[in-house]
Formats: structure tokens, C-alpha cells, sequence
């Protein structure tokens, strides 16, 4: 039996799976999309971000950041980061860097949609996969929390 399920394949169901898998969790991603994944979000990430991903072996390609300003109505609010730099990155690169490093630790992919679940005593079914525990890491518009 599988012990972990991630449902969604973005950057949180890749960082769940991949904490997961150094954890020594036999661990499966099943997203409906297949390849690296594009959307219009979350191509700046923060100091913490950065080495959070660094900590389990993704360091994607970018451009370095030192501070932030924030600017409103000719208003502007700035600062510099105090625990290191955060990186410009586009999603696409992001992305494929986490699911690299995934791959890398045995996580396995599957591509299809998840449409229904089921729980029994010590196991749950997504699709047709069994084990342990489930995430749902399926974004916004999740389909695992309407199921």
C-alpha cells in the first residue's frame, strides 16, 4: 500500500510529496496535467521560500532579490531582506526544477483526475490508488475538498 497520496501536482503538492519521500514515505502525485505546469502566479519568492526549497535539494534558476518596495497611489513602502536574498522565478522553471527533484526521490506521477474518494478503516482511495493518508494540494478550486 502507498503511504501518502497527493492529489495536485503544484509547488505545495511537490514540496508535500518531497518532504514526504525524505521522510521515507512511499509517496504518489496524481495530478490532471501532465508536464510542467504554467500559470499567472507566484514568480517571486521570499528568503524563507528560497530556503525552504534549497533544503530539499531545488535551487531553481533566477534572478536574486535583496529587498522589496511596495508602491500605491504614489505612496511607496520598501525594505531590504534581512535573511538573505529572495529569487525571481519563473513558474514554469520552478516547477519543472520540483518536479525534477521528485522524480529524482522516487516519487511517482500519475496523471489523471481525481473524482472520487473513499475511506475505510487504515486506508483511503483516490481513483483507483489505496494507502495510508491523502493531501489535498489541489489549489483554489480544489475537487478533493467538493468531493
Amino acid at each position: 500500500m502507498i503511504d501518502l497520496i497527493v492529489v495536485g501536482g503544484g509547488p505545495v503538492g511537490l514540496m508535500t510529496a518531497i518532504r514526504a519521500r525524505l521522510r521515507g514515505l512511499d509517496v504518489t502525485v496524481v495530478e490532471q496535467r501532465s508536464g510542467t505546469i504554467d500559470k499567472a502566479c507566484g514568480e517571486g519568492l521570499m528568503p524563507d521560500a528560497l530556503m525552504q526549497l534549497q533544503s530539499v535539494g531545488v535551487d531553481p534558476e533566477g534572478f536574486d532579490f535583496f529587498g522589496i518596495r511596495y508602491i500605491s497611489k504614489g505612496n511607496a513602502a520598501q525594505a531590504r531582506f534581512r535573511s538573505g536574498p529572495g529569487r525571481g522565478v519563473r513558474r514554469l522553471v520552478l516547477h519543472a526544477a520540483m518536479y525534477e527533484r521528485a522524480q529524482e526521490l522516487g516519487v511517482v506521477m500519475v496523471t489523471e483526475r481525481v473524482d472520487k474518494i473513499t475511506q475505510g478503516e487504515g486506508w483511503i482511495e483516490a481513483g483507483d490508488l489505496r494507502a495510508r493518508y491523502l493531501v489535498g494540494a489541489d489549489g483554489l478550486h480544489s475537487n478533493v475538498r467538493r468531493i
